[in-house]
């Protein structure tokens, strides 16, 4: 399971330098031409969201720790974990409008192009390993909780 909190983190951060990167562009190269207005407010928000999900990620490491019992009581945050399912529907958004835009090109120009196929399945394994590990997450949460209240339980009866 830590495997998939340091894949998950990685692709958080390939992901926020990326977006970065190109709402940069967009903003620096189409400022002369004004760029469609939903164009700003999805890039705007997916680099909140991004941003949001990388705090996701470094904030709920430490339920992966092998001592999780002396953690587990304590609450996280809604926001971040509802951030970080947002993030994951975006990237699969963005799948989507990537998949039917190169449906379309390669209808007209019939050019198969390997790199594009790559970047657009990138994008899906991106989001399908961040829901994946989000419910790895709340599942282990579950188990740690059940084992904890047991185990006080024990400890109650024997009090």
């Amino acid at each position: 399971m830590r495997f998939f909190k340091i894949i998950a983190t990685l692709i958080g951060i390939i992901s926020f330098g990326v977006i970065s990167y190109f709402s940069g562009l967009v903003f620096i190269v189409e400022k002369s031409s004004n760029p469609p207005v939903i164009a700003l407010l999805y890039l705007i928000a997916i680099f909140v969201f991004s941003a949001l999900n990388l705090i996701y990620h470094f904030k709920s490491y430490h339920f992966y720790k092998k001592t999780a019992y002396k953690t587990i009581h304590r609450k996280f945050s809604k926001l971040l974990m509802g951030s970080a399912i947002v993030f994951n529907c975006l990237l699969i958004f963005l799948f989507g409008l990537a998949a039917y835009d190169y449906i379309l090109y390669f209808q007209y120009r019939s050019v198969f192009d390997t790199k594009d196929i790559f970047i657009i399945m990138t994008v899906f394994v991106f989001s399908v390993v961040g829901f994946l590990e989000m419910m790895l997450l709340t599942k282990r949460i579950k188990t740690v909780r059940q084992e904890v209240e047991t185990q006080e339980e024990i400890e109650n009866i024997g009090s």
